[in-house]
């Protein structure tokens, strides 16, 4: 709930971020006073610890800026009080009782408290960049002296700088210190903090995440994915009912699922050549998307990117009115739409979020929260590394790329279910159109209700691959209730409770969300998604005999 955005102008800290700042705090506090360090598990403590010293650099930070006597007394209050709780966790968090272990607590514990002692005694830090450049080697000195010959804007420079320095904090070698230049960094990890909580659990508290990974991957990927074999089990069968996890699951594919099947259809359909798109910047650009798809959800995971995928291109391939009402700049706008439209999901939906007034949801102004995130997430990566992830910019024209942005921007916004009745209204007039679908709007219209069908349409699956899903997405919305439950004293709906079986929530939602948008999907189609409604009657049936908790 307290991601911090790298990309955010951190030194413009206005009423609205000291508000937000005091609202973080206080979800923090809330947070921590509802869990005991006894009885929480071990996570959830390192996750408040982390959370703790993020909140404790952001309020420091804000006190070197900003003038206001009050406002600082009242940082320097929540800081306090952040600190003790921090500080608290880290000596009481579980040990395996060696005195080693011991002596580490007792150094991280001595070095956050003369850290403390520290910042508010010595004389306010430079915000020089030249002098901070001066702690540099050689090599990095040259990288930033190149910078600041090209970027001549103040902030742009900025946030490239804070970039580079980011970089500099993952391989850092200090044993002083538990942050690096405070004014520059994020948080970086003493070294000695290792045996509490890893450096890729740290990371993940920063909004754009990078993934390493070998040089010869995207040429390794377009060579495995022409592998006879892979021909054979999947791409001559490709089609609805393809198993995701078993797929990734293969040897070939190696759990890049994501990947893999994203750059088969692209390449199938000669995408990349027709725009002229370099296949490592499409092909680096999914790896990345892929691996911040967050493998401790359930069900918001690349597993459910790789099948909303599949269902996208399931109706490009069946559906006569898509394959003739778009244009194959759409369907590959689709493709792309379909793999990032989760992309770094918490496994918490939109009114988590919402309640529990999470920096994302402050940024958001509670606005379809996670779906801005997605896309958002998706830009930023773009626009990190132009030569690497950039395919944006592989268009060339202006309007072109200023169109996919569109395209993509509407697509993954109206994957947020507040939204789903407006798809229902979208439909009925794509019907009435009689298969004459030529306006622009029209045709985002059935893009998005398109997306919108692929991504909720489990239900509609064979038997099996339907209970599979519905058991993630439940078992996903059940940890969210235990959330709730530890934050609120109850869960927010009944569906997040661990004692509403499947057999209970699961004829509802068929019956009365899945049955009316697919039967009338299937009207504005001309009955070409028979099967899926055919699969929906079937599942109905067989969730009446069905009994999770014998």
């Amino acid at each position: 709930s307290f991601d911090d955005d790298d990309d955010e102008d951190d030194d413009n800290f206005d009423e609205n971020r000291l508000q937000q700042l005091k609202l973080s705090c206080s979800t923090f506090l809330k947070l921590a006073k509802s869990s005991s360090s006894e009885t929480m598990e071990s996570e959830v403590s390192d996750n408040i610890i982390v959370d703790g010293m993020n909140l404790m650099k952001k309020l420091f930070d804000f006190q070197q800026i900003n003038k206001n006597k009050d406002d600082n007394n009242e940082m320097k209050r929540l800081y306090d009080k952040i600190f003790d709780i921090v500080t608290g966790r880290v000596s009481t968090n579980e040990s395996d009782g060696s005195n080693s272990d011991e002596y580490q607590r007792d150094e991280i514990l001595r070095n956050m408290k003369q850290r403390r002692q520290n910042r508010y005694h010595q004389s306010a830090p430079t915000n020089s960049i030249d002098d901070v450049m001066n702690n540099f080697d050689d090599e990095l000195k040259q990288q930033l002296n190149d910078m600041m010959g090209t970027i001549g804007d103040d902030k742009a420079f900025k946030d490239k700088f804070k970039k580079i320095l980011l970089e500099v904090a993952k391989t850092s070698n200090s044993d002083d210190e538990l942050y690096d230049n405070d004014d520059f960094k994020t948080p970086q990890l003493n070294p000695q903090l290792n045996s509490l909580y890893s450096s890729e659990q740290f990371n993940k508290r920063s909004s754009l995440k990078f993934y390493d990974v070998d040089t010869k991957f995207a040429d390794n990927i377009q060579l495995t994915e022409q592998n006879k074999e892979l021909e054979n089990k999947y791409w001559k069968i490709l089609d609805w009912g393809l198993d995701a996890i078993q797929f990734s699951n293969d040897p070939l594919v190696n759990d890049n699922c994501l990947v893999m099947l994203t750059w088969h259809l692209i390449r199938i359909n000669e995408w990349h050549k027709k725009f002229n798109i370099t296949p490592s910047k499409i092909i680096n650009f999914l790896y990345q998307i892929q691996e911040a798809y967050n493998d401790d959800n359930p069900y918001h995971n690349k597993y459910h990117a790789t099948d909303v995928v599949n269902n996208v291109y399931w109706f490009i391939d069946n559906v006569e009115l898509i394959k003739m009402g778009l244009s194959d700049f759409q369907k590959f706008s689709l493709i792309i739409g379909a793999a990032i439209h989760d992309v770094d999901h918490n496994g918490k939906n939109n009114h988590f979020h919402k309640m529990t007034k999470s920096y994302l949801a402050l940024r958001y102004n509670d606005q379809s929260i996670l779906e801005n995130h997605h896309i958002s997430y998706s830009f930023k990566l773009m626009s990190s590394n132009q030569d690497k992830y950039d395919w944006l910019s592989d268009l060339k024209d202006d309007k072109l790329i200023d169109t996919a942005r569109n395209y993509l921007i509407q697509m993954v916004l109206s994957t947020d279910m507040s939204l789903h009745k407006k798809h229902i209204q979208q439909m009925e007039k794509l019907k009435s159109l009689s298969g004459k679908i030529e306006e622009e709007e029209d045709k985002i219209h059935l893009m998005c209700v398109v997306l919108h069908a692929c991504d909720i349409g489990n239900a509609a699956k064979p038997r099996a691959l339907c209970v599979e899903w519905a058991k993630r997405c439940i078992g996903e919305f059940r940890i969210q209730g235990d959330a709730e439950k530890k934050l609120f004293g109850k869960e927010n709906q009944l569906l997040f409770s661990r004692n509403h079986p499947l057999e209970k929530s699961q004829p509802g939602w068929i019956k009365f969300v899945m049955m009316p948008y697919f039967k009338l999907l299937n009207e504005t189609f001309n009955n070409d998604c028979d099967d899926l409604v055919g699969n929906l009657k079937s599942n109905l049936a067989e969730w009446g005999k069905y009994k999770e908790y014998e």
